[in-house]
């Protein structure tokens, strides 16, 4: 323990000397948030895309698409876990993407596991998404330790990133022992705070509806005809209207006497949990995230956790003017998590 706490102070002082800088122009949440989608990210050779399920208890299935090198038993392995960019089409997200490039040029084996809902894995799973993360990923990792992989990062964008966070402090310590890091950038803590902080940014919290609202017009797609009330679909107003009337079809055991909404947060609150943990996290905010708050993070006293909370940034982009530290593309975030992973592994 010591041994690994001596080794983050030092990596904690690599990674604040390589800030994020930006010139002004780009230090705009929505300047930021517009060139995330435009921004070339590092393209490299990469092996063949191997697709994998993973058959969970209910009779669903998680997609894995992997990334093997040559000798993948010999290789670390990095598991990208998106954020609802995952969830929005069919195709892969440009974070999972760029992630695994990355991951791959520096010699990890990659695996993005898909989520209940997910792209076009929707069709395998019963429900909109995965409210409770920590039974799938469970047996995602006692499928990837059967493959013969035996050290595993993560890597989650936004609620990727809670995901990651939420489902590594609970997992049984037989496979918490196997997760040498964790990479969370732009991540939600308390999704009560998320919901009331995306509210001051009108356009973010329609935005952030219309993602949940094509959860539901994912699943009327493929479900039996009348499964979803699409009237009723169309008259929701906020997010917590929509978790209102969807969450209790989700979580078996809301109680009917509360708020759906404030239960099922209460339920998924990483606060009590991050200062407990004891694998090296790095977790990247920006200070003008319109969706999720980084004030959540303030507090946090965790000497396996290290912060990055640049001023600007927005939302999961982090684009800088330019390559800098000798970074691939200018994916500051993406290219500060492959630096933590990197130093671990070193």
């Amino acid at each position: 323990m010591r041994n690994t706490k001596d080794s983050l102070q030092r990596i904690a002082k690599v990674l604040r000397g390589h800030l994020f800088v930006v010139p002004r122009l780009l230090a705009n949440k929505h300047m930021q948030m517009l060139l995330s989608f435009i921004t070339p990210y590092y393209h490299g050779n990469i092996a063949k895309q191997e697709r994998r399920y993973i058959k969970l208890s209910d009779g669903s299935q998680l997609v894995a698409d992997c990334f093997f090198q040559q000798k993948k038993e010999a290789h670390p392995t990095i598991v990208v876990i998106n954020g609802f960019e995952g969830y929005v089409g069919s195709g892969a997200s440009r974070f999972s993407e760029g992630i695994s490039y990355k991951a791959y040029h520096f010699g990890f084996n990659v695996i993005h596991l898909k989520q209940r809902g997910e792209g076009d894995a929707i069709h395998l799973t019963h429900s909109l998404f995965a409210a409770d993360p920590v039974p799938d990923m469970e047996a995602a990792f006692v499928q990837f330790i059967n493959w013969g992989l035996h050290r595993f990062f993560l890597i989650g964008l936004s609620g990727g990133g809670w995901a990651a966070l939420f489902a590594a402090a609970k997992l049984p310590a037989r496979i918490q022992s196997k997760i040498a890091g964790i990479v969370s950038i732009s991540p939600p803590i308390n999704h009560l705070d998320t919901l009331a902080h995306a509210a001051q940014h009108p356009l973010y919290s329609w935005l952030l509806l219309q993602v949940y609202k094509n959860l539901v017009r994912r699943r009327a797609k493929i479900d039996p005809p009348g499964t979803w009330d699409m009237k009723q679909l169309r008259a929701i107003k906020t997010v917590r209207q929509w978790g209102e009337t969807y969450l209790r079809r989700i979580v078996s055991d809301l109680s009917e006497q509360v708020s759906a909404v404030d239960e099922y947060h209460r339920k998924t609150d990483l606060t009590p949990l991050l200062p407990k943990g004891t694998i090296p996290t790095l977790i990247i905010h920006a200070k003008d995230d319109p969706i999720t708050p980084h004030g959540s993070f303030t507090t946090l006293s965790n000497p396996f956790i290290l912060t990055l909370f640049p001023n600007d940034g927005a939302h999961g982009a982090f684009i800088s003017a330019k390559k800098l530290y000798g970074d691939i593309d200018r994916h500051w975030a993406q290219n500060r998590a492959m630096e933590f992973i990197s130093l671990l592994e070193q």
